[in-house]
């Protein structure tokens, strides 16, 4: 849930999706620079959403 009154936007530079999600629209140079962008994130320890955020998330988390 969104509170519109506090919440807040911000940018990020982490690439595309963290998810995973292959862009199969785009020609193979422009998906490779999108998929290292993302590989590079998760390389840096990077995802979202962040685990206790994310409602789905922890749900999967719980049944590890």
């Amino acid at each position: 849930m969104i509170n519109p009154k506090t919440w807040e936007p911000h940018e990020t530079f982490d690439g595309p999706s963290l998810w995973g999600h292959d862009r199969l629209y785009m020609d193979e140079e422009n998906r490779k620079r999108l998929r290292d962008m993302s590989l590079d994130a998760a390389a840096r320890g990077v995802r979202a959403p962040l685990a206790g955020e994310c409602p789905w998330l922890d749900s999967l988390v719980r049944q590890e």
